[in-house]
């Protein structure tokens, strides 16, 4: 802010106003005596306003990236020590810090997509194991059933049939 002065000399008035703004408030009344040197208004400079604001706006960008920047750190942080339960967990206990613009948000995806990724190849093998073992097991009782099927002299093509379901089955298993 800044003020305006009449100076002048004899009877001849001169007004002095600074650079251009605008009119905060007038220090004159109507009817008041008026001295050289008296202030008469107080105003806001237009080039230190937007100055100001400008700064001001440049100190709140500043302070929401330090904020930003110190959540991402923290959670990159517990990304390394390897701290994170579970994805449902962590999110609700993270949510009012947790903004798709940090880096360790893309992170945190991606970790747990590869975490999942990695329960259901576990379980694919868990079932494949399983199926593996049954196979073997069936196996066990076709060559049973042939060696069953050779000792009651049953039909050739029974024998056959046995055999194909073996050979089947040998073929699954490898």
């Amino acid at each position: 802010p800044g003020t305006g002065v009449i100076t002048g000399a004899s009877d001849k008035l001169v007004i002095v106003s600074p650079d251009s703004g605008f009119i905060n408030k007038f220090d004159l009344r109507t009817g008041s005596n008026v001295n050289i040197g008296d202030i008469l208004f107080s105003y806001t400079n237009l080039d230190v306003f937007h100055q100001e604001k400008t700064l001001n706006e440049l100190v709140l960008f500043a302070d929401r990236r330090i904020v930003s920047l110190e959540e991402d750190q923290r959670l990159l942080k517990i990304l390394l020590a390897g701290e994170i339960s579970e994805e449902s967990e962590f999110s609700t206990e993270n949510k009012d810090f947790f903004s798709q613009e940090l880096s360790a948000y893309k992170l945190l995806n991606e970790y747990f997509s590869l975490r999942n990724e990695e329960k259901n190849l576990k379980l694919r093998e868990e079932k494949m194991i399983e199926e593996k073992n049954d196979l073997h097991d069936r196996l066990l009782l076709l060559k049973r059933k042939g060696n069953l099927l050779k000792s009651a002299r049953a039909p050739e093509i029974e024998i056959i049939n046995n055999k194909t379901e073996i050979s089947q089955i040998i073929s699954q298993i490898t």
